[in-house]
């Protein structure tokens, strides 16, 4: 439950003990060790680079007075050898002359995290000593640029490879960017995506209980999962909602001086620290908020809001799309009614072509996917 899905183990202790069961926490633990134990395993390190390793000098570190830096490539390998290059995907470790990178030593594990430079991306999964070198364990990930590959199978639009990584690398979590970076998303550590709603809502409850969500609002579209709704409610933080498009968030958010908005897509407005939206600063504020509650993100994430499960259709019609959602209105409240207040129905017309877009959530996937079906059927009968 915690490693494949991200459910949190107290629950799972909370709801077993209502039930008069415990939970035998020797052999989660047990489990998880053998979990990272793989994860090691699949890494360069279980070579030994000490015979491969022959360079004058030393490492100079200096992660003591920063914890990011520049330093200059002196050695690269891979299976116990130096090599020129590591392809895409390939494990290898790399020495720097200088870094803030703290190798493990004394019981403390090595620093992770990445080196980048024109257009390369290497990520750091460790960092130990050879010698009086640092090692840095590297995989390296979306590296080859070409200027017409922008968002291709990498970024927050196609998050697979980032959730496999995630997971090999017994990571806290990951984070992806949009082509321009103004949208970010993120990956638990079980490789769960942790969409723009569920940022949101775990950066609405931080600032309310800090006093620093003004106006005790927080501004989504109409997109917005309705889970989302009910987890503020939960919590008296009212929602303001517009239609789609960040720059109708933009507007309530200057209009009425509130402080916090977005998108399910990742595209999320800290309007006293910006003035649009900035995935860079998405990302520092979602692991600020992370490290200060001491808690996981898929902790936090549960923690925020119940996602309902969510059908969208777009269906293409014969007569301009306004004629379409007229001739459907008493439908349309059919099925909300027959939805409730445990979901919700969305119906609107495409702006720019003849298509009416359908959207459904419910307390279950099937009842949700009959809502819009039901609809579909309609309009494909007009």
């Amino acid at each position: 439950l915690y490693d494949t899905y991200g459910f949190p183990t107290d629950l799972t202790n909370d709801i077993a003990r209502e039930r008069g069961l415990t939970l035998d926490m020797d052999g989660y633990d047990a489990a998880m060790a053998q979990q990272r134990s793989r994860s090691q395993e699949s890494g360069s390190f279980k070579v030994d680079y000490n015979d491969a390793l022959k360079l004058d000098g030393s490492t100079e570190f200096t992660g003591y007075d920063s914890t990011a830096g520049e330093g200059r490539v002196v050695a690269l390998l891979r299976d116990g050898q130096m090599v020129e290059r590591l392809e895409a995907d390939q494990q290898g470790a790399l020495v720097l002359d200088q870094t803030p990178f703290y190798a493990e030593s004394g019981g403390q594990a090595g620093d992770t995290g990445y080196l980048r430079s024109d257009g390369v991306e290497l990520e750091v999964t460790d960092t130990r000593k050879a010698g009086n070198h640092h090692l840095h364990e590297v995989i390296a990930i979306h590296d080859q640029p070409d200027g017409q590959n922008i968002n291709d199978g990498a970024g927050s639009t196609h998050m697979e490879r980032l959730r496999e990584r995630v997971v090999q690398s017994d990571a806290s979590l990951g984070v992806a960017f949009d082509g321009d970076a103004d949208r970010m998303l993120a990956v638990d550590g079980a490789g769960n995506v942790v969409d723009g709603d569920e940022i949101i809502a775990i950066c609405a409850i931080d600032r309310a209980a800090r006093g620093a969500l003004v106006g005790n609002t927080v501004v989504v579209t109409v997109m917005t999962n309705l889970g989302f709704h009910q987890g503020m409610a939960r919590r008296d933080i009212e929602v303001h909602q517009t239609p789609v498009g960040d720059r109708h968030v933009l507007e309530a958010l200057e209009h009425n001086g509130w402080v916090l908005g977005g998108e399910q897509s990742g595209h999320v407005i800290f309007h006293d620290l910006a003035p649009t939206g900035d995935g860079l600063l998405t990302c520092v504020q979602l692991l600020d908020t992370v490290v200060r509650a001491g808690a996981t993100l898929a902790e936090l994430a549960a923690d925020a809001m119940v996602r309902l499960p969510q059908r969208l259709r777009s269906v293409q019609v014969d007569r301009t799309a306004s004629a379409a959602m007229e001739a459907i209105a008493d439908d349309i409240d059919r099925v909300a009614a027959g939805l409730g207040d445990s979901g919700r129905l969305l119906v609107r017309p495409s702006g720019t072509e003849p298509l009416i877009r359908v959207m459904a959530e419910a307390p279950t996937q099937d009842a949700a996917d009959a809502a819009v079906d039901d609809l579909v059927g309609v309009l494909q009968s007009l």
